[in-house]
């Protein structure tokens, strides 16, 4: 006995074994996302994304020996090296690529930097994401940065900025540190709260990325994200009388104030 399938059934197993290979290849995918994140990190410290944007102004692109001549330290391994991080920050569509032909007849990419790379790009009036990477603290306008230990005392102010640092810290460190904001504020002052927020439905991208901050922290600090009720309920307990969700970012965040 044979079966004889008709080319609409065909066409629906093709269909489902494309989705198979798809949902394997991004599983893989995130079982190595750890070599993304370094040959990002990697890419922010060598200036790259500086040093092509710098370069490709008018709509030319550089290959990587282009790249590696601009660089302040030469290594006859280097071309070669940039090539395969420039391959995958392509990938990832943080570079464009393409091919050019030289006049010995070889072939070689070239690249430039995509519109989602360029938030990589140092930008005094923009900001960059590359501060994330590099971690390091770079100098706003009207705000001063002022270093000690939260937990023992605060600096007086008219309002103070808390950006990223209440998803550190469990429910008991954050009261600590928001009672003692809430003493060095005069009367009408604030405290300014810019942290991700758990949404209710976690079928968005913004939702995704919330989840992953609050399992990095789970991870790193044992900490979490937490969702506006109870940013809400630490605002009260802390000896604040009002609490305001000012808007929601498209990547997760939230700003929030917390009124004396």
């Amino acid at each position: 006995m044979s079966t004889i399938c008709t080319e609409d059934q065909l066409g629906r197993i093709s269909r489902n074994q494309t989705s198979k290979n798809e949902a394997c290849r991004s599983a893989l995918i995130l079982c190595m996302n750890q070599v993304f994140t370094a040959v990002l990190n990697g890419a922010v410290e060598l200036n790259l994304f500086d040093i092509i944007a710098k370069e490709t102004t008018r709509g030319s692109l550089m290959s990587a020996s282009d790249i590696t001549s601009k660089m302040p330290t030469q290594h006859s391994e280097l071309p070669n090296r940039l090539e395969r991080m420039l391959r995958m920050l392509a990938s990832y569509s943080l570079l464009t690529c393409a091919t050019r032909s030289n006049s010995d007849g070889s072939i070689e990419r070239v690249y430039g930097v995509s519109p989602v790379g360029k938030y990589f790009v140092p930008d005094e009036s923009r900001g960059n994401f590359a501060s994330f990477i590099a971690t390091s603290v770079h100098y706003i306008f009207g705000i001063e940065h002022v270093g000690g230990d939260m937990y023992k005392s605060v600096p007086h102010g008219d309002a103070m900025i808390l950006r990223g640092v209440l998803h550190n810290w469990s429910n008991e460190k954050c009261l600590s540190l928001l009672r003692n904001c809430h003493k060095a504020l005069p009367q009408n002052g604030k405290v300014i709260v810019v942290d991700y927020i758990v949404a209710e439905a976690s079928d968005s991208d913004a939702s995704k990325i919330v989840s992953m901050m609050d399992n990095l922290m789970l991870i790193n600090h044992g900490s979490r994200e937490r969702p506006t009720d109870e940013f809400e309920t630490l605002s009260k307990l802390s000896g604040f009388s009002r609490f305001e969700l000012v808007c929601n970012t498209f990547i997760g965040k939230g700003i929030m104030e917390f009124h004396k």
